[in-house]
């Protein structure tokens, strides 16, 4: 994975920072700094296999299929409160994050095509981290670990016309369904580093890797049947690895 690979890069970077003489900062890390960060993530999803059944009725067709999520780009933005030497709060939200979604392993289709595109869904996710800053204040770099609480929103979700036909020409549905996928709360971790453009400069680069928790009691595939409605039901585990590259400013 992709960005196992990068944290394995990061955190030898972080470890090799440690052991290293450090360049002094004119002011640095000190109680009441406030940071500012802006950047780019790199979502990717670590999904679990999640098996559909029908709500009340069963149906082979989705049993033992396993959702497969691209990974996407999206955006950063955070700010970073130090109460104390070595602490702070740090208050994140990623957005602009847009998946695409395959059924691998379905059992509807022909053998030689077990896989079907089950549609597509935008996620926001906010983090609030205590991160702890290990070097001396004073360093021109500031490796941190951090763990949080996090809250995944999951919005805009469509199913593809292609699942959707496929629940008509099989399953008796009258109609296109719906996709639903609600929201989770649940802990988060992360590893990172910030380092100053230079000693009289405010101006910090950033990067860092993060992992959450985001499960998801129930995902929903609902559609219209002539005696009402029927719908599809599955447990759903995002857990996204994400690496975060940014900027940042120093007050």
């Amino acid at each position: 994975m992709k960005i196992i690979r990068a944290t394995h890069t990061l955190a030898f970077a972080v470890l090799a920072l440690a052991g290293a003489p450090q360049v002094m900062a004119n002011s640095g890390y000190t109680a009441d700094t406030f940071l500012v960060r802006i950047g780019v993530s790199y979502v990717d999803p670590d999904e679990d296999n999640t098996n559909f059944v029908f709500d009340g009725l069963f149906t082979p067709d989705f049993f033992g299929a396993e959702l497969d999520i691209d990974e996407e780009w999206g955006g950063n933005i955070s700010a970073v409160w130090l109460p104390v030497e070595h602490w702070g709060l740090e208050l994140m939200f990623t957005g602009g994050v847009n998946h695409d979604a395959d059924l691998r392993h379905f059992r509807g289709l022909l053998p030689l095509i077990d896989r079907i595109h089950l549609g597509s869904f935008d996620v926001q996710m906010s983090d609030l981290f205590l991160n702890w800053y290990f070097l001396d204040p004073s360093c021109l770099g500031q490796p941190y670990l951090g763990i949080g609480v996090n809250y995944t929103d999951f919005h805009d979700e469509d199913l593809s016309s292609v699942a959707s036909q496929y629940l008509i020409d099989n399953h008796s549905a009258i109609d296109f369904g719906s996709l639903g996928m609600g929201y989770s709360w649940g802990a988060a971790a992360q590893v990172g580093i910030d380092f100053m453009f230079g000693r009289d400069s405010q101006w910090l680069g950033n990067a860092s890797i993060i992992y959450r928790d985001v499960d998801v009691d129930q995902i929903t595939i609902s559609f219209p049947v002539p005696d009402g409605g029927n719908r599809l039901i599955a447990d759903f585990d995002y857990d996204p690895w994400t690496l975060n590259l940014g900027v940042g400013y120093k007050f």
